[in-house]
């Protein structure tokens, strides 16, 4: 999950844009505006997968909030991400009419209405959604003190919900982890899961118990327990190789993607995905589809930016704050097939 604040004077910026309506045309804003413009068509919003990262849907999806966290099904007839505004975070969601034509993005009908919902995953037979959330939960409250956490604010925990037949959602339900705040989760075939946990910057592995939970284990290094703190992991179906968001020396920017594989029982040291992946900027969560043709992740980078020869007017900076291009984390999708060009042989 994206931990950080916006500025109150960019705050300020964002209200002015409001009321004057000033989002550029060639960066739409996401919703009933932008799909009358620019709605995509067919499986996959139409995209070949490349080797350059590429807004899905020609920005069809950007908007001034921060977009993260995309998952396609598996016929890629629906779309989950995460929005973030200033107050919270929504758990939205786009699907395919048999026109192929797609639904303006909208918010999960079970959101919690109060607390911010994030990191969705879908299981490999796109029945069930996972995500982590703020919501309440008190079947994990014993857990939380059992570990050590103390009771108050809600703490973060995986939770999921699964289809109904009449193609709803049905009540979602929390996995007790670790209680001390769970977010980010990718699957196995096998059934475990890989989540982080923030306040520790680890990554764990949960395996099923054989009794309906899971018993959470710390991935061991080079990934977690080192001095550089990890998270955002996705994991492939077979579990051969994991790709995670990471900080220090070794990164391009504030903070990159990379790679490990699991070769002979244990983790190879982190690759840095590198360019044009990952930038100057902030990029974090990395996805996969589970037939290895589809790689999605967030990134900060600009396209064009704040700047302006001679320096920006504030009727400019309003302009640019809010549309997509304002450093803000924006969805892209390629081609994963430079993961079978870094494994090791």
């Amino acid at each position: 999950m994206k931990q950080s604040a916006l500025l109150p004077c960019l705050m300020a910026l964002s209200l002015l844009a409001l009321c004057a309506g000033c989002a550029p045309a060639d960066v739409p804003a996401s919703g009933e505006e932008a799909a009358a413009v620019q709605a995509p068509r067919g499986p996959f919003f139409g995209l070949t997968p490349g080797e350059t990262p590429q807004l899905p849907a020609g920005g069809w999806l950007s908007s001034s909030l921060d977009e993260y966290n995309a998952v396609f099904s598996s016929g890629g007839d629906a779309f989950f991400y995460t929005a973030d505004t200033p107050l919270r975070s929504f758990l939205m969601a786009t699907y395919m009419s048999p026109d192929g034509t797609w639904s303006p993005p909208a918010a999960l009908p079970f959101s919690d209405p109060e607390q911010p919902e994030y990191d969705p995953f879908l299981s490999f037979d796109d029945r069930r959604l996972y995500f982590s959330s703020r919501r309440p939960a008190d079947a994990v409250s014993e857990v939380e003190l059992r570990r050590g956490r103390p009771m108050g604010r809600p703490t973060s925990h995986v939770w999921y919900a699964d289809r109904t037949d009449d193609g709803g959602w049905a009540e979602p339900v929390v996995i007790p982890l670790t209680g001390r705040g769970d977010y980010y989760t990718s699957l196995t075939r096998e059934g475990d899961l890989l989540f982080n946990v923030w306040s520790e910057g680890n990554i764990y592995r949960a395996r099923p118990d054989g009794a309906g939970g899971h018993t959470p284990e710390l991935v061991p290094e080079p990934i977690s327990g080192g001095p550089r703190e990890v998270g955002d992991p996705y994991i492939s179906p077979d579990g051969d190789f994991m790709i995670f968001r990471g900080y220090g020396e070794d990164s391009l920017g504030r903070g990159d993607l990379f790679i490990s594989f699991f070769v002979d029982g244990s983790w190879t040291p982190r690759q840095n995905l590198g360019e044009p992946i990952n930038s100057a900027r902030h990029e974090m969560c990395p996805w996969v589809s589970a037939d290895g043709k589809w790689f999605t992740f967030s990134s900060g980078r600009f396209e064009q930016g704040f700047y302006r020869e001679g320096g920006p007017t504030l009727e400019e900076l309003v302009e640019t704050h809010h549309s997509a291009d304002n450093s803000q984390l924006n969805l892209y999708v390629m081609s994963a097939a430079f993961i079978e060009r870094m494994r090791p042989e």
